[in-house]
């Protein structure tokens, strides 16, 4: 199992549908489950949810979709 580093800008084109460049990072989601597993250093889930919270501020995104991308329902 080889593991590598996600940035948290990768794991955010997952959730925010209107990024360019989407296709690559859906490519890094689909081997995730392919005997690759990511790390992610401490402050990433701290930056995942703050760029989430921002991003439901700016009426980008939904709350509902928030709570759900951050599995927090």
């Amino acid at each position: 199992m080889s593991a590598f580093v996600l940035d948290a800008s990768i794991a955010l084109k997952w959730f925010l549908e209107d990024e360019t460049d989407r296709s690559h990072s859906l490519s890094i989601l689909a081997s995730i489950g392919n005997g690759r597993r990511p790390a992610v250093p401490v402050l990433w889930y701290y930056e995942i949810s703050s760029t989430v919270l921002v991003q439901v501020r700016r009426q980008r995104v939904r709350f509902e979709q928030a709570l759900a991308f951050l599995d927090l329902s």
